[in-house]
């Protein structure tokens, strides 16, 4: 019989402070398992907040989309991919109306993780309108006709490489 894993490697994309994080953190000790964590934000006031609170982890403070992922996880390998890209702009919390598809680009970053590590498990936090994206008219609002088109996309491009 194998060895029990006893060490989970994981990456926290877009880390903020650290609350997801310290969930998976409670999990693992509760299952008597220790976290490899690498987390990685562009932000250095919100890394330097989860290095407070996770003064262990790996932290690097870098855009999602200049970062090879490759050179931040050593043996290219994840138990566990952890992802919260930015929602501001296209949730309820600004009206749900999108100003620019380039602000809803995070997501499709996380492509260049899963095309290049060996990754088990994958969890991305985002919002209920995530699963309606679609092409925006000239005035920046979703295209009723295309509804949910980018999210099936996205959907299929995980499926093909995860």
């Amino acid at each position: 019989m194998g060895k029990a894993k006893t060490n989970i490697i994981c990456a926290d994309l877009f880390a903020g402070a650290g609350g997801t994080s310290s969930g998976l953190r409670l999990a693992a000790r509760e299952l008597g398992l220790t976290l490899n964590l690498t987390a990685v934000n562009h932000w250095d006031i919100a890394l330097a907040t989860h290095a407070v609170n996770h003064p262990d982890a790996a932290h690097l403070c870098q855009s999602i989309d200049t970062i090879n992922p490759e050179d931040a996880i050593p043996g290219r390998k994840l138990h566990l991919l952890l992802a919260s890209p930015e929602c501001t702009d296209h949730s309820r919390a600004k009206g749900g109306k999108p100003r620019s598809d380039q602000k809803r680009a995070d997501a499709w970053m996380l492509m260049k993780w899963v095309n290049n590590l060996y990754i088990e498990n994958i969890l991305i936090e985002n919002v209920k309108e995530f699963e309606s994206w679609g092409p925006l008219t000239a005035k920046g609002l979703p295209d009723k006709r295309y509804k949910g088109q980018y999210f099936q996309a996205f959907i299929a491009q995980l499926r093909i490489n995860y």
